[in-house]
């Protein structure tokens, strides 16, 4: 079955950024959105981009990344992989221990000299 890629940028990001161009440039399949507004708004659009995709690949970046391990939590049984890029996930009302339940390969990048994302808080 064929993979469908996604990656979700940051909280101050856009789908115009270093990391979406260098995805959008590697991977043309990828679905690459701008998000805005708080995390719901953001997770609604979400929902509604990825409404009916299965064998989902999901890569997020800091802000993204909480996004996509959200998302993941709702849909396990649609996420093939979780990729997260120094992932914020130390917002207040998300229980990151639980990341720790998912059943998919997750694979988390963190540089240990963040200044924005606590690489220890994930």
């Amino acid at each position: 079955m064929k993979k469908t890629l996604v990656f979700i940028h940051g909280l101050e990001s856009t789908s115009q950024g270093n990391k979406a161009q260098y995805f959008r440039k590697s991977f043309p399949e990828m679905i690459i959105e701008d998000y805005t507004g708080n995390l719901e708004t953001r997770m609604q659009k979400l929902r509604r981009i990825l409404k009916g995709k299965n064998n989902l690949v999901l890569v997020g970046s800091s802000y993204g990344g909480l996004m996509a391990a959200q998302f993941a939590l709702e849909e396990e049984s649609r996420v093939q992989k979780l990729i997260l890029l120094a992932p914020a996930l130390d917002i207040e009302g998300f229980e990151k221990a639980v990341v720790k339940k998912l059943h998919m390969p997750v694979i988390l990048y963190h540089g240990t000299k963040d200044e924005v994302v606590n690489p220890y808080a994930v």
